[in-house]
């Protein structure tokens, strides 16, 4: 692969600034608390729900060397706390000639939620 991967941040959401493209992260994600409680009192509780949030995941990619253009495939994947996969998408990154770098973000609505983890 042409391009490697930097860093990348769970948040709610990310402003550009148009002046200077720097990029602001807001209100990042490094925990998640769900409480859940049954409605009725011995009613068992759900092994999958969807925890209705709206974030994205922002991403630093570089060129692995100076290629006029690169083009490559990148995978996102949401895992479960069993390593289940619960989110999954592949999206094409290119970095034209003038640059060296490129930011992506991937917006996502619900996240599902299928027990305790890390």
């Amino acid at each position: 692969m042409n391009i490697k991967h930097v860093w990348s941040v769970l948040a709610r959401e990310s402003v550009v600034n148009q002046g200077d493209n720097i990029i602001s992260l807001q209100n990042v994600l490094e925990e998640l608390t769900v409480t859940l409680t049954p409605i009725k009192p011995l009613e068992k509780l759900p092994e999958k729900i969807g925890v209705p949030i709206d974030y994205e995941i922002t991403s630093l990619w570089a060129k692995t060397n100076k290629e006029s253009q690169v083009k490559s495939q990148v995978a996102y994947s949401l895992l479960s706390p069993s390593n289940k996969e619960l989110i999954s998408t592949v999206k094409e990154m290119i970095i034209d000639s003038k640059h060296l770098r490129n930011r992506s973000r991937v917006k996502i609505s619900g996240f599902p939620f299928e027990g305790e983890g890390i």
